[in-house]
């Protein structure tokens, strides 16, 4: 197993709930999230990155950008094969101006 890497973000959003949660760290090993915390403060072996960062099933992108935040959350939240959950990561910029042009997986 690689190293579990820690990110800092604005907001978690789970794209089968829609739960959502303010400043949050998440972890990620082997591209795969393993869990999340509140961010209460400076958090050692942490990179802040902001942002609003999606939990979806999906480990690859099949659709194409420019989307709207709605209309992503529809395509993340589509079931996949496995039980694998996977970080994808949007700009502040982005998320706040409705439209998704560039979409990261952590």
């Amino acid at each position: 197993m690689n190293k579990i890497r820690q990110y800092g973000v604005h907001r978690l959003l789970h794209s089968l709930t829609m739960k959502e949660e303010q400043l949050q760290v998440l972890q990620i090993a082997d591209g795969c999230y393993c869990s999340s915390f509140s961010l209460d403060g400076e958090e050692a072996f942490t990179e802040w990155i902001g942002g609003t960062a999606i939990l979806s099933y999906k480990s690859e992108m099949d659709f194409c950008l420019p989307l709207s935040c709605k209309d992503l959350m529809h395509e993340l939240a589509q079931p996949q094969n496995g039980n694998s959950v996977y970080v994808w990561h949007v700009e502040a910029d982005e998320w706040h101006s409705g439209m998704v042009h560039h979409l990261k997986r952590l």
